[in-house]
């Protein structure tokens, strides 16, 4: 069916927010026959909007049925329909009001204005048993909110319940906040469990054969083994796991922060080694991870009334069919911006080529057998594609595969499966998952049914093979489903500006395939102080044009490291005065790289550099021992630290007096940095997810600063240029950037020349 034009009536900014106004529109009018509301012939107003809608055949015959039965013509049919489901929305707008009014405000102990309307929000949409799309700023104590809200689902036998957040550290610090509430009393009747996943836990004994082997074997991790792997960095999910009575040792965790020599994600726990184990008592049916320790903290975690997990085991627990844990009943998505992410890993799978060719190496000297055998030619292939990834000629960290436009990369990866889908090759510990992963990547381009890449580590040592599909709406469209008692999507970023600078969280309803009949979109809660009380420092028009990345097809080496040199003199600028800590914001380890040459001759001990070989906490902990010790400490980091990173000292007395964090620097505006499958297939399309992701995960960065109402002396430092200069089809992008930093009343200009 062809797109139509048809007249809209006057929609609501609380409607429209959620949708553009074509989908809103066809929304209303199914809404309107699924209700079976009656259809009156309504005179269409001359002022009547005309919009283009697209209609799928069945939603268009659906219509057509409505206007002959009515004796009317398919537009006045459509308007009729339109002004009907806008009844039901007003109905259920007053509904969700009525109940909002009903809700109390949160029982724990000093609730703010705006944390108390962020908690009524979502318990009053959770009470209808509704998802509820939840905005509140950075600094509002959106945390502490949801788990009380979860723990009062819980109580009223919605459960299980499910916590999830994108990474370890935050789903930490919702951990902190239900310890706290249990300590104020508030949690009794209900349980909790943290359901980890497989890669949280070390295969010490692939790591220790791999270390007896090692041309550089790390001293760190020679020691963590010989001691056992014992627990080194108590978090607080090492507590929750520890509530199950595991004994816990060899955690994912300490490995990453005391290795430098080796890729830890390597050694992890996988799926090889699933199996009844005869030593553990009452095994489930099915696969059981033989390791005691995650067998034992899942089966508590399975058994609760709340289970914290991560969005990817989330993902997982979905995908095999909720056999992981029980399907939950109410879902609270802590960073639902990146919860789409998330989800889309676990739809897709990967290898490390240099792993890979290290346990073929393995295999060959184990079965003894000679040069010229099949082991040898399968490792001389995997040699071969290992060698090619690392000289592939780009600087990016991540490159697309497609039949035509890598190379040599395709014929080498089919050499590759060809040698291992031998027979000779089945005994080889890794075939299966291998072979079946290099299929994937086979028929992906050969029939274009998803997405294939190489990815590197930041020195290009260690490259990957990924493959994932298009698409995971259908994967999250069923979530929905199955959480028959609600849904909450919290989050200090899912509203972005449209092109008339209109806050819509469309891009985000779209991207996580939410049901607008089951949606919920109040207002986002906004602490003002948050965007009122720091100085927003911009370039002058001159400094702009100099601090403005250069375009891709302009971009070389010199050019790039000119631009970096403007970028450090600007960070030195910015951080030469700060009161405390800075916290500068980059967009790649080679930008850190540089600019840390560039900064340290001027900096000297207060320079901290984000290291690609360990994790960022090791990064924020240096930083945080430097200020202890009273340095002004100066942190470049990416990543993390441009969302989920609470950077508050809570030893500080007040706001006035913590200083942990007193300048922000954005160096780079964050562009491109979603490198999923699913946002590789949207790009392909239109440039505009590019722009809302971008968008959004600036306004996440922008918010690191500012962490309570009585700062001061706060200060962000808008160091990129491009939003002010030429630059040619990225309009929608300037705008929502120049939208986004227009909400800071006290601004400043700075130029360069002082700093050349």
């Amino acid at each position: 069916m062809p797109n139509i034009k048809v007249h809209s009536p006057d929609l609501p900014a609380g409607l429209t927010a959620r949708s553009n106004r074509a989908g809103t529109l066809r929304s209303l009018a199914m809404a309107a026959y699924n209700a079976k509301m009656p259809i009156r012939s309504i005179l269409i107003p001359k002022s009547a909007t005309s919009v283009t809608v697209f209609f799928p055949d069945a939603v268009a015959a659906k219509i057509q049925e409505l206007a002959e039965m009515h004796g009317l013509s398919f537009q006045q049919a459509f308007y009729a329909m339109a002004i009907a489901g806008l009844e039901i929305f007003a109905q259920k707008e007053t509904s969700f009001q009525e109940k909002l009014e009903m809700t109390a405000p949160p029982p724990f102990a000093g609730a703010t204005e705006e944390q108390s309307l962020f908690y009524r929000n979502i318990s009053a949409s959770l009470s209808a048993n509704r998802l509820c799309m939840a905005e509140a700023s950075t600094g509002v104590g959106k945390s502490r909110a949801m788990i009380m809200a979860a723990v009062g689902e819980a109580l009223k036998d919605k459960k299980p319940v499910v916590i999830t957040s994108p990474t370890l550290a935050i789903l930490g610090h919702l951990w902190s906040e239900f310890e706290a509430l249990r300590r104020e009393k508030l949690t009794d009747g209900v349980t909790a469990g943290f359901y980890p996943g497989v890669s949280e836990f070390v295969d010490h004994e692939a790591l220790s054969a791999y270390m007896a082997e090692a041309e550089t074997p790390d001293p760190a991790v020679v020691k963590w083994i010989a001691d056992g792997g014992p627990v080194i960095h108590r978090t607080p999910l090492v507590s929750a796991m520890e509530n199950s009575g595991a004994r816990l040792r060899f955690l994912m965790e300490d490995l990453k922060m005391i290795a430098t020599q080796l890729p830890a994600s390597a050694f992890a726990l996988t799926g090889q080694k699933i199996g009844k184990d005869e030593n553990l008592e009452d095994l489930q049916e099915g696969a059981i991870y033989w390791d005691p320790r995650l067998d034992q903290v899942r089966r508590h975690a399975t058994q609760c009334d709340l289970v914290f997990c991560s969005h990817a085991m989330l993902g997982r627990a979905q995908q095999t069919g909720w056999s992981s844990f029980p399907s939950p009943k109410v879902v609270f998505v802590d960073e639902a911006h990146q919860f789409e992410q998330g989800i889309a890993s676990i739809h897709m799978d990967s290898f490390s080529v240099y792993m890979l060719r290290h346990d073929l190496l393995q295999f060959h000297r184990n079965t003894g057998t000679k040069s010229s055998s099949l082991s040898a030619k399968a490792y001389d292939a995997a040699d071969a594609l290992l060698r090619a990834c690392r000289n592939f000629d780009s600087g990016e960290q991540q490159i697309r595969i497609t039949s035509k436009s890598a190379g040599i990369l395709p014929s080498l990866i089919d050499n590759l499966h060809a040698a291992l889908k031998k027979p000779q090759m089945q005994d080889f510990p890794f075939n299966a998952k291998i072979t079946g992963i290099l299929s994937q990547i086979g028929i992906c381009l050969q029939k274009d049914t998803g997405t294939t890449y190489v990815t590197f580590s930041p020195d290009r040592r260690y490259p990957s093979l990924i493959v994932g599909t298009n698409s995971v709406s259908g994967a999250l469209g069923a979530l929905w489903k199955v959480a028959e008692g609600g849904a909450v999507l919290a989050s200090a970023t899912l509203y972005t500006p449209d092109a008339f600078g209109a806050m819509k969280c469309d891009y985000m309803t779209g991207v996580l395939s939410l049901p607008r009949s089951r949606l919920d979109t109040p207002p986002p809660v906004v602490a003002h102080w948050v965007r009122d009380l720091p100085t927003l420092h911009v370039p002058t028009h001159a400094a702009a044009a100099k601090l403005a990345r250069p375009m891709i097809k302009s971009r070389t080496e010199n050019t790039e490291t000119q631009w970096l040199e403007f970028v450090s003199a600007a960070v030195r600028l910015a951080t030469q005065d700060a009161a405390g800590g800075s916290l500068v914001l980059a967009t790649s380890y080679a930008m850190i790289k540089e600019m840390g040459r560039h900064l340290a001759p001027h900096t000297g001990d207060r320079l901290v550099l984000q290291n690609p070989d360990a994790k960022f906490s090791v990064a924020e902990q240096r930083y945080r021992e430097m200020h202890k010790a009273g340095v002004r400490p100066i942190l470049v980091a990416l990543g993390p630290a441009w969302t989920g990173v609470d950077f508050l000292d809570k030893d500080a007395a007040n706001g006035q007096e913590d200083t942990l964090l007193t300048t922000l620097v954005i160096a780079c505006a964050p562009i491109g940095l979603n490198k999923t499958t699913t946002m590789i297939a949207r790009t392909e399309r239109t440039i505009l997810p590019i722009i809302q992701e971008s968008v959004l995960q600036l306004r996440q960065g922008m918010g690191r600063l500012i962490r309570s109402r009585d700062a001061v002396n706060r200060h962000i430092w808008f160091l990129d240029g491009r939003p002010w200069v030429e630059w040619p089809h990225m309009d929608p992008w300037q705008k929502g950037v120049r939208k986004v930093l227009d909400g800071y009343k006290n601004r400043a200009t700075f130029d360069l020349e002082d700093e050349l």
